[in-house]
């Protein structure tokens, strides 16, 4: 029975620290800087990985572009 525990708890551990690592995430938006919640809704909508960086949004014409510029 001891081992059976030992092989979970390894096994556990293990995958614990195969996930993404979105502490390393910088994702800004309109000067917000987004959560880890944040990010993974907006990867949902955007049916993708959203790459580190500074994005500006208009949401009432839902363009978009990157911070600094003004063309989306």
């Amino acid at each position: 029975m001891k081992t059976i525990f030992g092989l979970l708890m390894i096994w556990l551990l293990v995958f614990s620290f195969c996930n993404p690592a979105y502490a390393e995430r910088y994702v800004v938006v309109n000067g917000q800087r987004l959560s880890i919640t944040e990010i993974q809704y907006l990867e949902r909508l955007h049916c993708g990985p959203v790459p580190n960086g500074r994005y500006w949004i208009n949401l009432r014409t839902g363009q978009w572009g990157y911070a600094g510029n003004p063309w989306p």
